[in-house]
């Protein structure tokens, strides 16, 4: 993703010729045929979607740990007697 940012800079930072798409400067510049470079509605929405992702994984490896769970209560046994939510139902 480094990559195609970067790649991005780079080729928005160098002029475009006529000659990269076939064009003599001297018969595109007889019309008025001006060729400029830059960055796509396309890029913008790269970028959108990258900056959300780095969040996601930042706010990912930054949540807390929750606490633990309270104690079960453990039911008291009466005189030899099994508790009333240990004895089975049919």
């Amino acid at each position: 993703m480094a990559a195609q940012a970067i790649s991005a800079v780079i080729q928005i930072s160098q002029p475009a010729s006529p000659l990269q798409f076939g064009i003599p400067p001297a018969q595109a510049a007889r019309p008025g045929l001006t060729i400029s470079s830059g960055l796509t509605l396309a890029f913008w929405i790269y970028c959108g979607f990258l900056g959300a992702l780095i969040l996601t994984g930042a706010l990912m490896f930054n949540t807390p740990e929750s606490s633990p769970p309270p104690p079960v209560p453990v039911p008291e046994v009466t005189e030899g007697h099994p508790p009333t939510s240990a004895v089975p139902t049919r």
